[in-house]
């Protein structure tokens, strides 16, 4: 998808709280020509400028891509194997940065009443014995996964989570 205008949130901005209007000339020559009037109270802010550029001075230094790509899938197929091994009925899906666990069918979620059927209640449970041991997740069931995960991290990771599936009652 090509969309006329696109809105980029703090990502750009390493966390700062920035967001940033993409598009093309034509478009983004009417609010440079005064046309269409963009104004607001931390528009062209110098320390969310310099956030930003530091950013994106950092990502073409050392681009994270492939690292959060290598440690989130091998999280996904280690938190599926786990799950298989001790017939946990357990979905894991999503991309490798951001995927969702959740208890209930194996079903691709592709719209709200396919999310309905996810037992998060049970998943509730899941997320607290994990803390519980040590590994913090979103209690709505999405895994983030950052640059600095490791692969000693990934291997405390999925032993913890054997732990807590091995203790673990659906």
């Amino acid at each position: 998808i090509a969309p006329d205008l696109a809105v980029y949130g703090k990502a750009v901005a390493g966390g700062w709280p920035v967001s940033a209007v993409a598009g093309s000339a034509e478009l983004m020559d009417l609010f440079g020509t005064g046309l269409v009037n963009h104004s607001g109270t931390f528009n062209a802010s110098v320390m969310a400028s310099a956030a930003v550029s530091a950013t994106l001075s950092v990502l073409r230094a050392d681009p994270p891509y492939e690292r959060v790509h290598h440690h989130g899938t091998a999280l996904m197929e280690g938190i599926r194997s786990l799950a298989a091994a001790r017939d946990l009925p357990m979905s894991v899906q999503g991309h490798p940065a951001a995927f969702s666990v959740s208890f209930g069918p194996d079903i691709p979620f592709r719209n709200l009443t396919d999310l309905g059927r996810r037992d998060m209640e049970t998943y509730a449970r899941f997320a607290n014995a994990l803390a519980e041991e040590g590994v913090w997740v979103a209690p709505r069931g999405i895994w983030y996964v950052s640059a600095v995960h490791d692969d000693e991290l990934l291997r405390t990771t999925l032993d913890r989570v054997a732990t807590t599936m091995d203790r673990f009652r659906v």
